[in-house]
């Protein structure tokens, strides 16, 4: 009998740990829904949606621990400019959005020489 508590209780941390069960970081998934409000909501985008909270599958978005580290649309009809507040995303390192994107506004981030 201890021993059927004792592998529920491995089983259970084990599922715990997944990387696919990490909690939403409700400030990501925020800024991203902010994000593809001020590029427009460009089809690209589509899948960007408050029905959806789970960001990390969004296309394009690539999470670590439930946190966004990369965002990737080398091919996207996004035009509009990189907003200032994608700062806010802490843990985003690459970022690759087609150059006819003006990044001025991100080079206030931390992390925009990784960009």
């Amino acid at each position: 009998m201890v021993h059927s508590y004792l592998l529920l209780l491995v089983f259970l941390s084990f599922i715990s740990s997944s990387p696919s069960m990490a909690q939403i970081n409700s400030g990501d998934y925020e800024t991203l829904l902010t994000v593809k409000k001020a590029w427009g909501s460009p089809s690209a985008l589509s899948s960007w949606t408050s029905k959806n909270s789970s960001y990390c599958s969004w296309a394009g978005v690539s999470c670590n621990n439930g946190r966004v580290t990369k965002l990737s649309f080398p091919n996207s009809n996004i035009t509009n400019p990189i907003p200032a507040f994608i700062c806010s995303l802490k843990n985003l390192s690459y970022l690759d959005i087609p150059t006819t994107t003006s990044p001025t506004s991100s080079r206030r981030c931390s992390m925009a020489a990784r960009l």
